[in-house]
């Protein structure tokens, strides 16, 4: 795809009135132009009033031009904010994998940046049209003032545009690097904010990240931008002092060869005179079109451009989920791709498996052993190489995987706590709310958290043994069938330890709901109905809990 076509997909049926537009400007600038190179050589007749007539082609150049400006604004505006709409509903469409792997600073270069640049170049492309017309009628005017002078102009103008477009080239090969140079520095400064304390912790590593890495990547964006700007300024000016050349040429060159007279001179002095306008449209035009194909190749090599990217999509209808009678996973296989070529990749399975509802598990072993990439397999947040899913005997495949995954819910160690809580009715708003305070009184957040008209007041301003705990409360209001725990209680003082494990996953358990915990904590284990052991990502044994010595509570339910 490139912007071209993108914007004809953008104004459809607003083609024709534009190109009207563009046509009517365009006419009435040669129109400008002729009126007053004839007025100058002494060839307006007699009783034509060439002052009326050139405030008319004035007026209806200003007229076009707003409307047809004006115009493409609301058209590229709004299509911009599809774009944006559309392509982060592309992104999310993405494997988690792939997700996780660009992450956050590069999506929103995506998001923002790239499509900022896809805009400029939507919006500057009728501009660019009216110049090419303009630039095309003037040169048939003077084809028929003088047809040598016109061959001396037409061939130190392809010169030029040749000089031009290798100019552009290497600015766009620069862009390019630079632009990729900027994702590393996206990269870099993410890191710097994640890792404030231990670059505090330590001098050596702080010097290295701003004297290496921060500073060479900095210096590398500094070196290809400046080049880019460079090869692009230099055409620029090329382009700017492209019409002095071509009036030298007709004033001093042609005349040398061809009897050129004082009124054909005039004419082209007019036109010539006029050129830098058209011209330097043009090549601004290219190179904001250079950087808005460098965007788009982009995100082409992610993968989320699709024709119908600037079009309004309907919201595709909310998926629900019922009961899980059974949930089984067998001969179960994946694959984690490693970014970088020297690490091996890690590879789960095969998994045969089999939960029941009101039935804790725990996935047990040691770092690295799998259970968290386990747990997201078996969820299809990574969705296997190999293997079959069924849930209620169901087989699960691509065309009802969305619906499979809604039965779940879960704290992963990479949570994220959205401030939205919606709800299907100002009924269920009420139940909830009701539901809310109770758990945020079990939770001790009442005091710093309060959930009103479906919106957490807070998910940032908490400690994070605080902002899992609201993790918690989120996944205990959703009320899902599956629910699964990555090590929630790590950063958990003792006494919610105890009440995590004690009452909250019996009390899951109690309303029928498969419990699935990863976790360390062997202090714990009699908790659990079975035991998953995994080991370099294969499970070592699956049995049965015997040292049950825990009595799970009678609970009533809590919605």
């Amino acid at each position: 795809m490139n912007v071209t076509l993108l914007l004809f997909r953008i104004c459809g049926k607003a083609i024709l009135p534009l190109t009207i537009l563009v046509l009517l400007s365009a006419g009435s600038t040669i129109l400008a132009l002729q009126l007053i190179g004839r007025e100058l050589a002494g060839e307006i007749p007699e009783g034509m009033s060439a002052g009326l007539w050139f405030s008319g082609a004035v007026v209806l150049l200003v007229v076009s031009r707003l409307v047809s400006r004006n115009l493409l604004d609301w058209l590229s505006m709004r299509a911009i904010a599809r774009i944006r709409h559309n392509l982060a509903k592309n992104i999310l469409r993405l494997p988690l994998t792939r997700i996780e792997e660009l992450g956050v600073p590069k999506i929103m270069a995506h998001v923002f940046d790239d499509v900022a640049r896809i805009g400029a170049g939507l919006s500057g492309l009728p501009n660019f049209l009216g110049h090419v017309i303009v630039l095309i009628g003037a040169m048939t005017y003077l084809g028929f003032v003088s047809t040598a002078g016109l061959a001396a102009l037409l061939t130190v103008l392809i010169l030029g545009v040749i000089c031009y477009r290798w100019l552009l080239a290497m600015a766009m090969n620069a862009q390019r690097d630079a632009r990729n140079a900027r994702d590393g520095l996206y990269d870099l400064t993410g890191g710097m904010a994640r890792g404030a304390k231990e670059l505090r912790f330590n001098a050596h590593r702080k010097h290295h990240f701003f004297e290496k890495s921060f500073s060479n990547m900095l210096d590398r964006h500094f070196r290809k931008s400046l080049l880019g700007a460079v090869y692009a300024t230099t055409g620029l000016t090329l382009s700017q002092v492209l019409y002095f050349v071509c009036l030298g040429v007709i004033v001093f060159a042609v005349p040398q060869f061809v009897v050129l007279d004082r009124a054909a001179l005039m004419k082209f002095a007019v036109i010539v005179l006029y050129l830098p306008a058209p011209i330097e449209g043009i090549v601004q035009f290219f190179s904001t079109l250079t950087t808005a194909q460098v965007s788009i190749e982009r995100l082409q090599e992610l993968g989320v451009l699709d024709e119908n990217l600037h079009r309004h999509e309907a919201s595709a209808a909310i998926v629900g989920h019922g009961a899980v009678e059974s949930l089984s996973v067998s001969s179960l296989e994946y694959t984690y791709k490693q970014a970088e070529a020297e690490e091996r990749d890690f590879h789960v399975g095969p998994l045969d498996l089999v939960f029941r509802p009101g039935e804790i598990v725990f996935f047990v072993g040691g770092n690295g052993s799998g259970k968290t990439t386990s747990a997201k397999v078996i969820t299809s947040l990574y969705e296997a190489d190999s293997g079959t899913i069924h849930l209620n005997g169901q087989p699960i495949s691509a065309d009802n995987i969305d619906w499979y995954r809604q039965h779940f819910a879960g704290v992963f160690s990479d949570y994220h706590v959205f401030d939205a809580y919606p709800s299907g009715s100002q009924h269920c708003d009420q139940e909830v709310a009701s539901t809310a305070e109770r758990y945020l009184e079990r939770l001790e957040l009442e005091k710093v958290v309060r959930l009103e008209g479906g919106m957490l007041s807070t998910t940032t301003a908490l400690s994070t043994g605080q902002r899992k705990r609201l993790a918690l409360l989120v996944v205990l209001l959703e009320d899902k069938p599956v629910v699964i725990f990555d090590e929630w209680a790590s950063d958990q003082d003792p006494a919610f330890r105890e009440t995590f494990y004690l009452r909250l996953l019996p009390e899951l358990a109690a309303r029928g709901k498969i419990v699935i915990v990863v976790t360390h904590d062997d202090d714990y284990f009699a908790v659990a109905d079975r035991i998953v052991t995994f080991r370099y990502g294969k499970v070592e044994s699956d049995l049965p809990n015997e040292r049950m010595l825990v009595r799970r509570p009678a609970v009533r339910s809590e919605r």
